[in-house]
C-alpha cells in the first residue's frame, strides 16, 4: 500500500485468483508502523494499487484486513475491485474507507467492528450508494453499515429501507437514538450488535410497522 512520505510500507498478501486478477488476501505483521500516532484522523494516506504483477487487484477476501489496528488513515480501494469479501475489514480501525467505482459485491459484515467516520464511493458505481456517510445498497433499500465514528447523536432510517445488514450498527461511539420505518421487514442475524453501542437509550420502530415494534425504546 502507498503510504506517505516519512513511514513505513504496508506488506500485502496476495493470489491470482480464477478470473486472472489479483485478490488481496492480508497485510503482513511487519506493518505495524505504517501509520505513526500522531497521523490526523481521516487523511487519505493508504492507497491499494490498481495493478500488481501487471494484473489488477479485483478482489478483497475475507479477513484479508481484519485486527489491522495500526491504520488511522482512510484506506482508498482501486476502482478495478469488484468484491469485498466476510469480515475483510472487522477490526481494522482505519477512519474511513473509499469504496471502488467497479464494486459489486460486499458480503455480510464486510466492516464489522469500525471506527468509520463515513463511507465514500464513486457516483459512477449503481450498486451502493453512500448517504450522508452511510452505506447502503444501490437502490437505497438496503442499510449496509452504519460508520461507527460518525458523530450523530439521532439517526433516522430513510422510508423505503427494507433491510438492515448484518453487524450494520456495531458499537457506535456517539448514537443514541435510532429511528426504524415501517418499511424495515429484515435486520441482519448478528443485529444483536445494538447491544455494544454504549450511548444507545433508544430504538424507535414507526407504528406502522408489521414487523417489528418498540416500546419505550
Amino acid at each position: 500500500i502507498q503510504v506517505k512520505d516519512g513511514y513505513d510500507t504496508v506488506h500485502l498478501h496476495y493470489v491470482e485468483n480464477e478470473a486472472g486478477g489479483i485478490t488481496i488476501t492480508g497485510v503482513s505483521y511487519r506493518s505495524g508502523g505504517a501509520v505513526a500516532a500522531g497521523v490526523v484522523p481521516g487523511s487519505l494516506d493508504l492507497t491499494i494499487p490498481d495493478v500488481i504483477d501487471g494484473k489488477p487487484v479485483t478482489a478483497i477476501d475475507g479477513w484479508a484486513f481484519k485486527d489491522a489496528f495500526w491504520a488511522l488513515n482512510v484506506l482508498k480501494l482501486p476502482d478495478t475491485v469488484t468484491s469485498i469479501g466476510t469480515e475483510a475489514f472487522d477490526q481494522c480501525f482505519i477512519s474511513g474507507i473509499v469504496l471502488s467505482r467497479d464494486l459489486v459485491s460486499i458480503e455480510p459484515g464486510a466492516f464489522g467492528v469500525n471506527k468509520y467516520l463515513k463511507f465514500e464511493i464513486s457516483a459512477e458505481n449503481k450498486n451502493f450508494s453512500v448517504v450522508d456517510g452511510v452505506l447502503y445498497d444501490g437502490n437505497k433499500s438496503k442499510l449496509i453499515c452504519y460508520p461507527a465514528k460518525k458523530a450523530d447523536s439521532t439517526y433516522t432510517i430513510p422510508d423505503g429501507v427494507t433491510a438492515i445488514e448484518v453487524c450494520a450498527f456495531t458499537e457506535c461511539d456517539n448514537l443514541s437514538e435510532l429511528n426504524v420505518p415501517a418499511s424495515v421487514s429484515t435486520i441482519g442475524d448478528r443485529s444483536e450488535y445494538f447491544r455494544f453501542n454504549k450511548k444507545l437509550a433508544a430504538v424507535n420502530v414507526a407504528a406502522g410497522n408489521p414487523n417489528f415494534s418498540s416500546a419505550d425504546g
